[in-house]
């Protein structure tokens, strides 16, 4: 930090040729330490060699030029963003599933589907089953013979 000052220095101090800029001393590679730090510069050098103040970070910077927008307009936006937020926060009705009897309409359809299910299982999961065990011994009978031979 003290050599990028000294740098600095350098260059913002008067030299005897106009527009000449003396050359700044190599930095010497940055501190794994310091990667955390952050670094916040609070003055600037114009072209001229004169430095004037900047302003805090997030500051904006005094300007005499008016803003974009009205203030009506800039009210309408913040209205208009605090609408949607508040929207954002209540419970979509879409999304909630309907009730009927004091059940979801979810409830009603799983209690339907599982005696389906239920029966489909019974019938082709041993089959099912025995299937892919079979073709996993193969698999594996097969790369224990072309390994052993």
């Amino acid at each position: 930090m003290d050599e990028i000052l000294t740098a600095i220095r350098r260059i913002v101090a008067a030299d005897e040729r106009p527009g000449a800029l003396p050359l700044a001393a190599p930095l010497r590679a940055a501190d794994p330490a310091d990667e955390d730090e952050v670094l916040e510069l609070t003055d600037a050098v114009a072209e001229d060699g004169t430095i004037r103040q900047l302003p805090p970070h997030g500051a904006r910077a005094a300007t005499n030029a008016p803003p974009v927008v009205s203030a009506a307009v800039s009210s309408a936006a913040a209205s208009a963003f605090s609408r949607l937020a508040a929207a954002l926060d209540q419970p979509d009705p879409a999304r909630e599933p309907p009730v009927i009897g004091g059940r979801t309409l979810d409830d009603i359809v799983g209690d339907q589907l599982r005696p389906l299910l239920q029966a489909w299982l019974d019938a082709n999961l041993p089959r099912l089953v025995e299937r892919l065990v079979a073709a996993e011994i193969a698999r594996i009978a097969g790369r224990s013979g072309s390994n052993g031979g």
